[in-house]
């Protein structure tokens, strides 16, 4: 779901703004971008498709959840998809409490 993406997205930047986590050099980076083209390339992903995740966006969101220690958003997007696969009715009335950085529990 396209909200528990965003908000991995936003904890992560912010746990470079304000938290431990501190960026890698220019190069590092630089260096990274090549690898990971180089990758989609090599998959056989065209330019235009240079930003689709397609079969690599579970390695994005746990990328994302490792890098800034929330694996919980990571299972409660998991989870919502599938009960937006199994309920499509009724998936949004779903409610969720997050326990802590790899806990959730559901309410209803």
């Amino acid at each position: 779901m396209a909200t528990q993406m965003m908000d991995l997205q936003a904890r992560f930047v912010l746990s470079y703004f304000y938290g431990p986590n501190k960026l890698p050099s220019t190069q590092e980076m630089l260096e990274d971008t090549v690898e990971t083209m180089n990758k989609r390339w090599q998959a056989g992903y065209k330019k235009r498709q240079a930003q689709v995740l397609g079969s690599d966006q579970m390695n994005y969101y746990t990328e994302l959840a490792n890098s800034e220690h929330s694996m919980v958003v990571l299972k409660l997007q998991l989870k919502s998809s599938k009960s937006f696969l199994e309920n499509l009715l009724n998936f949004r009335e779903d409610v969720f409490k997050i326990e802590d950085t790899v806990t959730f529990v559901q309410i209803n």
